[in-house]
């Protein structure tokens, strides 16, 4: 999930707003939508992502902040 945000939102500026359906990320990265969910509000509840409108959102600092947590894991 990590990866496909950051590769999502490789050329943003401040905000990023995905518009891509949580089933085309499903069928994307190889989950169920319902894992995506958990994944989804697990990354909320963390801070790592926000909603807006139903649609995953990301700021440069939460960008950043992932890059971050995956380079040291």
């Amino acid at each position: 999930m990590s990866s496909y945000l950051l590769a999502e939102t490789q050329d943003m500026g401040r905000e990023m707003v995905i518009k891509t359906t949580r089933r085309q990320i499903a069928d994307e990265i190889g989950m169920s939508i319902r894992t995506l969910q958990r994944c989804i509000d697990s990354f909320v509840e963390q801070g790592y992502i926000g909603l807006f409108h139903g649609k995953i959102c990301l700021t440069a600092a939460q960008r950043q902040r992932l890059l971050t947590e995956m380079a040291e894991a």
